[in-house]
């Protein structure tokens, strides 16, 4: 299963094989995004597409908090589905009888 990185503080000179090169080190790149303004001149964020997730992994353990050209580099995974997971229910009714104490008092 593919993992999708996004990665801010890229160089506005920074071309898409410059990319690909510098995360092909750590596994298959499938696809590179690099997002353009509308004068097509690079605004330092972009999308690595990695063909697993241990790649995708292996690269953001390594470049985030990098520098290159000076600029500091912030990669992060792409999150897919809801933003938030379940929480479970013993944590979610302890949290619950705090509310209620506080709301007491």
């Amino acid at each position: 299963m593919s993992a999708t990185l996004y990665v801010d503080g890229l160089l506005a000179s920074l071309s898409e094989p410059e990319l690909k090169g510098m995360f092909s080190r750590f596994g298959t790149v499938l696809t590179i995004d690099i997002v353009k303004a509308p004068t097509l001149q690079s605004v330092g964020i972009g999308k690595v597409e990695m063909e697993t997730l241990e790649e995708a992994t292996r690269a953001a353990q390594a470049l985030h908090r990098s520098y290159l050209g000076g600029k500091l580099l912030l990669v992060f995974h792409a999150t897919t589905g809801t933003r938030h997971r379940q929480e479970p229910a013993s944590l979610r009714s302890a949290r619950e009888e705090q509310e209620i104490e506080v709301a007491r008092s």
